[in-house]
């Protein structure tokens, strides 16, 4: 996820806790909505808490409900991050083998002045310091825009077996819109991924956060200068 410039496409249009970053993005005081998954806050869906460890189909979960309702959770987060005035992109992370949301999280560039605190990478590190591991072998990573470079990087490099993105970025996607680092066969790992779900509410917000970008200054002038 990155600035993107306010191009975005919709499916019709195109088919514990860590060091460093780590640590400010966890514990940062500002930051009301990176929670920690051990806070008891985050919800779980039971009927994807059947899904076994040693269920042979570890995306069982999803067949048997849609992820229509995660995606909902993550457009949520895009939503917070609209009315903070960050580009409006949220991410939720999902243990498979219980359903349980492990990890949520939005843009938050401009409160961080991080350029890497991109929705997905946020949220990554809260489900590392979930399982203690980097290594997030049983988890689904949903987000409302198609990943950018670095965080299909982190994507990669963190093992996520299963990816499920909203609207394509046709400037700055890493899936299929512009580079295809979560399609490269040459990766160490690749994963799985489904989009398109959930493309016309996450690029209606899109819009109107480029809208009101776009919109004059208010100085008090009720018309142009001179």
């Amino acid at each position: 996820m990155g600035v993107r410039g306010g191009g975005f496409l919709e499916a019709g249009d195109g088919d514990e806790r860590g060091r460093g970053k780590a640590r400010a993005r966890v514990n940062a005081p500002k930051l009301a909505l990176i929670r920690p998954a051990s806070a008891g806050i985050l919800p779980t869906f039971p009927s994807w808490s059947r899904a076994s460890a040693l269920d042979p189909n570890s995306f069982s979960f999803l067949e048997r409900s849609s992820p229509e309702n995660f995606l909902d959770l993550a457009l949520k987060e895009a939503q917070r991050a609209l009315e903070a005035d960050e580009v409006p992109v949220g991410a939720v992370i999902v243990d498979m083998p219980t359903g349980r949301v492990i990890a949520r999280a939005h843009n938050q560039r401009e409160l961080l002045q991080d350029p890497t605190a991109h929705a997905e990478v946020v949220a990554i590190t809260q489900a590392a310091a979930h399982y203690g591991s980097w290594r997030l072998t049983q988890a689904a990573l949903f987000v409302t825009l198609e990943p950018c470079i670095m965080c299909a990087g982190a994507i990669v490099l963190a093992r996520i077996p299963k990816v499920y993105y909203s609207a394509d970025d046709p400037k700055a996607g890493a899936y299929r819109s512009v580079f295809e680092i979560l399609a490269n066969s040459k990766n160490n790992h690749v994963p799985e991924v489904l989009a398109g779900i959930k493309a016309a509410e996450s690029g209606e917000l899109l819009r109107e956060f480029f809208r009101k970008k776009r919109l004059p200054p208010t100085n008090g002038r009720k018309g142009p200068p001179g």
